[in-house]
């Protein structure tokens, strides 16, 4: 930008006026927020009870205008590097650093994220269910009635699951998922073979989860999108300890509900939700060095 301003103390020597030169430039670069928690009014839009915790190396930013929108009770503890809050905060001991409470509602950060498919789908699967303890490799495709575990171990080869109804669910500790390079579309709707009702994620707390989202492509670090139309509901991401959800959970409109989910071999895990729940010890680190983007929730920054 340039600007013709008048001169003060140069005017003496006949100079009036001059130009000034300014410009900026901005960029888009990963958000540092990693837990978004979008319900406007919901009292606990991002709780932490019993004696849960969550540690986590980057933000976490609640929508709820409630007086108790992020709230930890009984002995759940909470840490994360910053709190932007809409409404207040509700907790039994003072959280540090000092939550910034009254901010802005932020608007859904993957709002622009494309839907991978819609209907009428044409099922590649159909209530998907081999026998027990037969250990199946699964491929891509559209799975009309979900997938359901069981008393099974599934490894899923790399790219897109689509769930026409029906959801994601395992049963107990002899279940176990594993999959690199995955990422689960949850839907509902018509198909060829009829038309199935939404259904949530249900994973099991005890069950055997490793699941990582793709590093490359349109959905590189998304690895569960669900429906937004999808009606209000929980989802349950269990697996304990050893679980691994390296990727970005986007689940509008549900309460996401974690159990005991563990950092370890996950190099980064990104919530957004209407609300999170935890249960159990979660950590969730922001190692974005796999995807060429970074974080897969961009903001505009002015470098300049």
């Amino acid at each position: 930008m340039v600007q013709r301003v008048p001169q003060m103390f140069s005017a003496i020597m006949g100079n009036t006026s001059g130009l000034v030169a300014a410009r900026s430039t901005a960029v888009l670069t990963g958000a540092s927020d990693c837990i978004y928690a979008l319900d406007p009014h919901m009292p606990g839009a991002v709780s932490i009870g019993g004696t849960a915790s969550l540690t986590s190396s980057c933000g976490i930013y609640v929508n709820s205008d409630n007086s108790s929108a992020l709230g930890t009770n009984g002995g759940g503890a909470l840490s994360a590097p910053e709190y932007d809050v809409v409404g207040g905060v509700n907790t039994h001991y003072a959280l540090s650093p000092t939550p910034n409470t009254g901010v802005s509602p932020v608007s859904d950060p993957l709002a622009s994220l494309p839907v991978p498919a819609s209907g009428p789908y044409h099922c590649d699967y159909t209530n998907y269910n081999p026998p027990g303890w037969s250990n199946p490799t699964l491929d891509p495709g559209v799975y009309c009635g979900g997938i359901n575990v069981g008393n099974n171990t599934y490894t899923l080869n790399p790219g897109n699951y689509i769930l026409v109804g029906g959801g994601l669910a395992t049963q107990s500790a002899n279940s176990h998922i594993s999959g690199d390079g995955v990422m689960f579309y949850n839907t509902f709707g018509s198909t060829d073979q009829g038309t199935f009702s939404y259904n949530q994620i249900n994973i099991a707390a005890n069950s055997t989860v490793s699941l990582k989202a793709p590093n490359t492509g349109t959905y590189a670090g998304i690895l569960f999108f669900e429906d937004r139309s999808a009606p209000a509901r929980t989802d349950t991401y269990g697996g304990g300890s050893t679980a691994v959800y390296q990727g970005t959970i986007y689940a509008k409109k549900a309460l996401v509900k974690l159990f005991g989910n563990s950092s370890v071999d996950a190099k980064y895990t990104i919530i957004v939700a209407d609300a999170i729940n935890l249960v159990g010890t979660t950590g969730l680190n922001n190692d974005y060095s796999l995807l060429p983007n970074g974080s897969p929730i961009q903001q505009v920054a002015l470098v300049e």
